[in-house]
């Protein structure tokens, strides 16, 4: 992996980051509600 690329664009990383944490969220609900 190029980390050098990932530096110079910092707006990219944090989009990743925000989607990873939104993906989670989604599995975490469906879990909840598909339990509850």
């Amino acid at each position: 992996m190029d980390f050098s690329k990932r530096q110079r664009d910092p707006r990219r990383h944090v989009v990743g980051i925000g989607f990873v944490i939104l993906f989670h969220a989604a599995i975490v609900y469906a879990l909840l509600t598909g339990l509850a």
